[in-house]
């Protein structure tokens, strides 16, 4: 006949083994995802339209809604300008708080309330986190 066990609260008496993780030298950082190749071209494209209020090339101010077909090359140009930038207007409020304000800082000449990190560190998040939003929102 086995020798009884003792099973106790939690079951069965196990020994934990330590797992060893391989460690990353302190001089070298993981590489940092690229950024969008149009990101300088569309926040351009971002800071005229909010310039503007936001209704620049749109046939009804008031809505985000474009009329299919356009008269011309110019106006399918603008009003696609238009969409990448409610699109990137998107993206930008998408972003945590601090990050947000960095852009608007920089692009927009917004007020710069100090945080935690300095503008240029929050900055560049920014645009990594911009980079990534826009490539989830297939932007080309």
């Amino acid at each position: 006949m086995p020798a009884a066990r003792s099973w106790g609260v939690l079951g069965p008496w196990m020994p934990i083994q330590a797992v060893h993780l391989p460690t990353m030298p302190d001089d070298t950082t993981p590489p940092a995802a690229p950024e969008h190749p149009r990101l300088d071209a569309l926040l351009d494209n971002w800071v005229l339209y909010q310039r503007t209020g936001g209704t620049r090339h749109l046939r009804v101010a008031t809505s985000r809604y474009f009329a299919a077909g356009s008269a011309d090359f110019d106006t399918m140009i603008a009003q696609c300008d238009s969409r990448d930038a409610i699109v990137f207007d998107t993206c930008v409020w998408d972003l945590r708080p601090a990050e947000r304000s960095a852009i608007m800082h920089v692009h927009l000449a917004a007020v710069w309330r100090p945080q935690h990190e300095p503008l240029d560190v929050v900055y560049a998040r920014a645009r990594l986190s911009l980079s990534a939003a826009l490539v989830r929102r297939r932007v080309p």
